[in-house]
């Protein structure tokens, strides 16, 4: 059987098709769970030009009898902070693998080449039920995220203005709507599992997701992230017994922390000014002002770093509803003052929380009202071929790719298909062939 070629004709947008052809007895090859005898390998049927890939379908909804299980009100939200954004082939690679599962949707996305750091922010559902292993699609979208990772970037080769110890160099969970700490706790506590035993990093767990609930700078302290490095590679590590993983380092891959916690906000405040240790100095006296607010109990993290000509300071709210961005702004502004600097006004990194939730709610509304027009569609569809006239045996969302697998029957054979559908479908096309295809 010769390679069949074919084109999109009739819907005005570019459709991908992975096409296999099997036994030449739709029968026995409809009845068995492999193909009796495959004759042709997998071809594609769209332009090489074609800007449909995986991105096409982003975050596809589940199929209608997984949403009958599925909260879509107790959600995860995963922070990924990832030690590069220059090598533009390596975040493409990251990023695919962050859209493999379609149940996972990317809420945004933070690059910055001063700092050459990128941060993905994610969000799904967790499945909690009595009786039955806790679930997050986060898992393994994360896990996927950090092998492309590893295999795209040296830590060894890495420059940047922005301390690390790890490729992937701190993953965040935060519990979202009506999902618990709980929850995030035991999916950071999954994850830190799974990196450190598959590729054998180093992980050290912070916050709720540590046995003793330690800090993030108490381990980072300890560990040299803050040791001074004005050639702006790696630090030397000072490693400590990890919570998972092997005692060994990777110079490749570093180490990585993952912790749980309530959401935070994260604020930088830029300082016209590259004097290392002024900029440190005023990082602290913020740390020093919000402990004496709060008796000792801190609610913000601060971080002082030289930004290309200027610098910043790095604020984590950890209570934004108690200390929020504008209490912090005024004191940077009081403490910059005393050393004769300027400060700009700061800005948000990410998504407040109500919005990050909205974002994905969105998203996801876009995917299921998408995914039931497409499956109109093709059940609506003539397949019109030069072969002949199929008939549409079976057909179904793929979670992998959020494309659709179909079986067609011919007269003298069977043809299975993938097709990965762009997200600007739109209009009425049931009464045009969605395919036409010819044999060379």
């Amino acid at each position: 059987m010769g390679e069949m070629k074919g084109w999109c004709w009739g819907l005005g947008m570019k459709i991908v098709v992975i096409l296999a052809v099997f036994a030449t007895e739709p029968s026995r090859a409809l009845l068995s769970s492999s193909p009796i005898s495959a004759t042709d390998s997998v071809a594609n049927f769209c332009p090489s030009n074609s800007d449909v890939g995986l991105e096409s379908f982003g975050s596809i909804a589940v199929t209608e009898d997984k949403k009958k299980t599925i909260d879509q009100s107790v959600l995860l939200c995963c922070k990924v902070f990832i030690s590069e954004s220059r090598n533009l082939t390596a975040l493409d690679e990251i990023e695919q693998a962050a859209r493999l599962n379609p149940e996972t949707v990317i809420v945004s996305k933070l690059e910055d080449k001063v700092y050459n750091r990128v941060r993905f922010t994610l969000v799904s559902y967790v499945q909690n039920i009595t009786g039955s292993p806790i679930y997050s699609p986060l898992q393994q979208t994360v896990l996927a995220m950090v092998e492309a990772a590893f295999g795209a970037i040296n830590l060894e080769l890495h420059t940047g203005d922005y301390p690390r110890l790890g490729v992937v160099d701190d993953i965040l969970i935060h519990p979202l709507a009506q999902a618990s700490l709980d929850e995030a706790v035991w999916l950071a506590r999954a994850m830190a599992a799974d990196i450190g035993n598959q590729f054998q990093v180093p992980i050290f767990l912070y916050n709720e997701a540590h046995p003793t609930k330690k800090a993030l700078p108490t381990i980072r302290h300890e560990l040299g992230y803050y040791k001074p490095n004005t050639n702006k590679t790696m630090p030397d590590m000072r490693l400590h017994k990890p919570d998972e993983g092997p005692f060994e380092v990777s110079r490749a891959r570093g180490i990585a922390t993952i912790g749980a916690l309530p959401w935070v906000d994260l604020y930088n405040i830029p300082i016209l000014s590259t004097n290392d240790s002024v900029i440190k100095r005023i990082a602290k006296g913020v740390r020093e002002w919000d402990q004496e607010q709060g008796g000792g109990h801190r609610t913000v993290q601060t971080l002082g770093l030289v930004h290309g000509e200027d610098s910043e300071i790095l604020c984590m709210l950890l209570e934004p509803n108690k200390i929020g961005a504008d209490q912090i702004q005024n004191w940077v502004e009081m403490l910059a003052a005393e050393e004769g600097l300027i400060v700009q006004k700061g800005y948000y990194t990410d998504f407040s929380e109500e919005r990050t939730i909205e974002v994905y709610m969105n998203l996801t509304s876009a995917k299921i009202d998408q995914s039931k027009t497409i499956e109109q569609l093709v059940i609506s569809t003539k397949f019109q071929f030069s072969s002949g006239v199929a008939n549409l045996r079976t057909m179904t969302l793929d979670p992998k790719n959020g494309g659709l697998n179909m079986v067609l029957e011919f007269p003298t054979m069977v043809i299975r298909l993938t097709i990965l559908i762009p997200p600007n479908l739109e209009g009425n096309y049931m009464d045009s062939p969605l395919f036409f295809m010819k044999k060379n």
